[in-house]
């Protein structure tokens, strides 16, 4: 003979306190939810199928082992997040690839170098479910990348060297994707 009225009071107070762990909390939490559901006490059912929930954020239901009864209950509940939020950062480094020099003077006996300076990129986005496999996930983000840049010129013209320059190219990015 079953006696699952007596499942409340052995693990009640225990799933209360600090004795459990998570994955202890959450059997036991589906073990009361199952017999509040076949004891007809369907409003303390919905109340520790919430509690187990809260518990276990990640439970998922095993359709071949359990009762319609609970996955019905579950199914009551939405289990997806509505919106996630993250945030980005890491570091870039660029290096140009320069096809061409192009410029009023003749450029090809001038020495050209391209040093990668580190950079770095940060935003924020968000995740939202509009159907079944699609997402939208609009963000805000901000990058900033540096190269440095050193040319040397031998030329003269006049008697004076042309000499050379040194520079950093910094650039600055905003991306707002929308989906």
């Amino acid at each position: 003979q079953g006696r699952i009225q007596d499942v409340e009071p052995l693990i009640g107070k225990c799933v209360e306190g600090e004795e459990f762990n998570k994955a202890d909390k959450t059997q036991a939490y589906k073990l009361l939810t199952l017999s509040y559901i076949f004891l007809k006490e369907l409003e303390l059912a919905e109340g520790t199928m919430l509690k187990l929930l809260e518990t276990n954020h990640e439970f998922e239901i095993n359709e071949t082992v359990d009762p319609s009864e609970f996955i019905n209950l579950y199914n009551k509940y939405r289990t997806e997040p509505l919106v996630s939020i993250g945030i980005l950062g890491g570091a870039v480094v660029g290096q140009p690839v320069i096809t061409s020099l192009n410029g009023a003077a003749d450029l090809n006996g001038d020495r050209q170098k391209y040093t990668p300076q580190i950079g770095f990129r940060v935003g924020l986005n968000a995740e939202y479910k509009l159907f079944d496999k699609w997402y939208a996930n609009p963000g805000i983000g901000f990058t900033h990348m540096a190269i440095k840049k050193t040319f040397e010129n031998d030329k003269v013209i006049s008697d004076e060297p042309l000499g050379g320059f040194e520079g950093v190219l910094n650039f600055n990015i905003i991306e707002l994707p929308l989906l």
